[in-house]
């Protein structure tokens, strides 16, 4: 709590100094070429300057952070593999298709599969029983 009044304080003590140098001080910066001038004043052109640098920081940190791992690239990725998901679990609840009329034939095959060895079964017994 100490230390963000001191912050605030300070910030305010910084901020009345330099307001007090832009009222007293009268240095002016002129840029010119061939069309184009511009005349601003000493703390207006630092202002710009610092103002611009700090622009292309933030630049710079969007940039890395929609190119980096955990930046957009990531959240799309994220977000497919989440769609996909749903859009399987959708399929598997909300499917026509019902699971287990598809184990219908299934059970049919081996019904008669039960059936076909059991036969095989008799005869094969009746075959080597009537050869001894």
């Amino acid at each position: 709590m100490q230390r963000i009044l001191f912050l605030t304080i300070t910030a305010l003590l910084v901020g009345a100094f330099v307001g007090l140098l832009l009222q007293k001080e009268e240095i002016y910066l002129l840029l010119a070429t061939e069309n184009i001038s511009f005349e601003m004043t000493v703390w207006t052109a630092l202002f710009l300057y610092l103002l611009s640098i700090l622009l292309v920081v933030i630049v710079i940190l969007v940039l890395t952070w929609v190119l980096g791992k955990k930046g957009i690239r990531s959240w799309l990725i994220m977000r497919g593999e989440r769609k996909n998901i749903e859009s399987t679990k959708k399929g598997l609840v909300y499917s026509p298709f019902s699971y287990f009329s598809c184990l219908l034939p299934i059970r049919k095959i081996c019904v008669y599969l039960e059936r076909f060895m059991t036969r095989l079964h008799s005869f094969a017994s009746f075959c080597f029983a009537s050869k001894i």
